[in-house]
């Protein structure tokens, strides 16, 4: 085998591994939350570590408003899509994609806890659409079919206010106030969080965490998914690390 062959093949056993321990390292992840309990939020102080938990979402301080629907919520994401024809294909290209969350309450029928978003895989239920006509800009969209403050720019993209050649599409997805949300991540003491009675005095956050996804509605759908992921990740790593095996006996005979 040549010098490039070996190169090669000592890449793909790289990529094998790395997808071996990443695959394993998921359907550990996946087994360690489907055999733990929902903890109950009163109890977070005391339960470090690893915990799931369910409740209503709670504003903790400042809110924030949807960009593409000026409604207030606690974590948004966005999308810019433009529609692309020509004579084989007529596609949706992402033009941009953004979002933004602030710390929130989980509430639930025992106390209620704060959570820190930040580096959270965020579970949003299908939200707000909204067209662009070509020679339409998107903050005229928002000021004149959507009722916004004219003041008030949901978009810092400069080309936000330039009319645009083909159609385009905002979509916007949020949690909100109110929801019935679902979390994993690690909880951690923290005495100077809890600021009124039947807070307490503890942070979910994705610190240390192996998995931190927030959701709407229920986490097995999330966990589900992992889970294959996983076992995708390593069926596929398993059998390219095979076939190296394989091609390494073939050349040594």
């Amino acid at each position: 085998m040549s010098v490039v062959g070996w190169l090669v093949l000592l890449a793909g056993v790289g990529l094998g591994l790395a997808g071996l321990r990443d695959g394993t390292s998921r359907l550990r992840v996946a087994m360690a939350v489907a055999r733990s309990r929902r903890s109950e939020v009163r109890w977070l102080a005391d339960e470090e570590g690893l915990v799931q938990i369910r409740g209503v979402a709670r504003r903790h301080e400042d809110g924030l408003t949807g960009p593409v629907t000026g409604k207030p919520c606690l974590a948004y994401r966005y999308t810019v899509a433009e529609r692309r024809r020509d004579s084989d294909t007529d596609d949706w290209t992402l033009l941009e994609r953004g979002g933004e969350h602030v710390p929130f309450h989980v509430e639930d029928e025992s106390a209620r806890v704060l959570v820190d978003p930040n580096g959270a895989a965020l579970r949003l239920p299908v939200g707000d659409a909204v067209r662009v006509e070509p020679g339409q800009s998107i903050e005229s969209v928002r000021r004149d079919v959507l009722g916004g403050d004219p003041a008030a720019r949901g978009f810092d993209s400069e080309w936000a206010d330039v009319p645009a050649d083909r159609e385009r599409r905002l979509t916007e997805t949020r949690l909100v106030d109110g929801a019935t949300v679902s979390a994993v991540g690690a909880s951690r003491y923290d005495p100077s969080v809890a600021e009124a009675a039947g807070e307490v005095n503890a942070v979910v956050s994705g610190a240390d965490a192996p998995i931190f996804v927030v959701s709407v509605g229920k986490q097995s759908t999330v966990l589900r998914n992992y889970a294959v992921r996983g076992l995708l990740t390593t069926l596929v790593s398993v059998g390219i690390l095979g076939y190296l095996g394989w091609v390494v006996a073939t050349v040594a005979l």
